[in-house]
């Protein structure tokens, strides 16, 4: 069994839509997530939710976020079981989401 270091990003969205960041089809362990905000005020959403979009656990409820900033959350570790996944949401235009971690194949 191997772990490897992962980085995943998302870049592109609709607004006020979930959208996967992490897709995982191996055990994956999530140890930060960074959301970075452009010129509008956001409210950003994180959470798990299981391959049927059932939610398992929410991260980050709905947070407004200021303009032009970064953030990062610093968690001890997220497990991902195979088919579970990782989701943003933000309710404008402008949040890039990116996550490190590894997967265990």
């Amino acid at each position: 069994m191997a772990i490897n270091a992962k980085q995943w990003a998302l870049n592109s969205y609709t607004n006020a839509t979930w959208t996967d960041l992490v897709d995982a089809a191996v055990e994956t362990l999530v140890k930060n997530v960074v959301v970075s905000v452009g010129a509008n005020l956001v409210n950003v959403s994180v959470r798990v939710v299981d391959d049927s979009g059932v939610l398992i656990s929410m991260i980050v409820p709905g947070e407004d976020l200021d303009t032009n900033r970064g953030y990062k959350l610093d968690l001890d570790l997220i497990v991902l079981e195979a088919t579970q996944r990782l989701q943003g949401r933000a309710s404008a235009a402008g949040v890039n989401f990116s996550a490190n971690g590894m997967e265990r194949t």
